[in-house]
């Protein structure tokens, strides 16, 4: 039998069913990979027009049953005829958007417009995530209802005592922290109908809050919307953000500084 590591196809042989590079130049390197680049994202075109298809040919109730057939959420299946039928819209494909500037921009309210400014200024992928959320964005002076006035909250947070106090009952060791969660949780169910811009204040001041994500997740908003409100208040003069230092850094830490917003002296609001 031939060693698997001979059979060597377009600079690829094979290893415990893996492909194995087997060139050393680095070009071939390179080459190798934007060529993979390519072909991905030319099975990902292929799967969108097979979206669009499934839909043209057997209708929307036909989504559920595809998607089942093919092992992938429905949302998928609508997700890629989305972007193959937004690509039919916006007409040539330019060299400089990939598969995933289009899931990205058919989310939009205008979605082309969000592709020929992406074409126009080579954007990346995440670069237009934010451009969709600075124009999606409502203004801080939005109000966000009081969290209490949601009747499946509600409804939720009874089922959520019942079950601790049943769990207190049978495990009497779980009791102090059980206790501490329901008091969290029903000074959370407390905070009252607020702009945006008093409940990111709140969150700050009152919950001790500083960074994106602990107040994204104290909003229940998405992340990129509440960076777009954060960026707006530090404009406005409401919030100062600065960088982690590289004294305050675990030693051998990888990743961004961490970034922390606070309320500028009189920039607190009523809550």
């Amino acid at each position: 039998m031939a060693d698997e590591q001979s059979l060597i196809v377009g600079g690829y042989g094979r290893l415990n069913e893996l492909p194995v590079f087997t060139s050393s130049a680095w070009e071939d390197h390179v080459q190798a990979w934007l060529d993979a680049e390519t072909a991905a994202t030319e099975q990902r075109w292929r799967q969108a027009a097979i979206c669009a298809s499934v839909v043209t040919h057997y209708g929307e109730k036909s989504v559920e049953q595809f998607a089942q057939s093919v092992g992938v959420h429905p949302r998928r299946v609508y997700e890629y005829r989305a972007v193959y039928t937004l690509a039919q819209e916006f007409g040539v494909r330019p060299p400089n958007l990939q598969f995933s500037h289009y899931v990205v921009a058919s989310s939009a309210d205008q979605p082309l417009e969000v592709l020929e400014a992406a074409a126009e200024n080579s954007l990346s992928v995440r670069d237009v995530k934010r451009l969709i959320a600075d124009k999606q964005t409502p203004p801080v002076t939005t109000s966000l209802p009081a969290i209490a006035d949601n009747p499946a909250v509600i409804e939720a947070w009874h089922r959520y005592q019942e079950a601790g106090r049943e769990l207190i009952r049978v495990a009497a060791v779980t009791a102090p922290a059980i206790l501490y969660a329901l008091e969290e949780i029903q000074y959370a169910l407390e905070i009252p109908e607020q702009t945006v811009a008093d409940r990111i204040v709140y969150a700050i001041e009152t919950q001790g809050l500083t960074e994106l994500d602990t107040i994204a997740q104290a909003l229940g908003q998405d992340r990129e919307r509440v960076r777009v409100w954060l960026a707006r208040m530090v404009e406005a003069g409401t919030l100062s953000v600065r960088r982690q230092e590289l004294d305050e850094r675990v030693p051998g830490a990888r990743g961004p500084a961490r970034v922390y917003y606070s309320v500028t002296s009189g920039g607190g609001h009523d809550v």
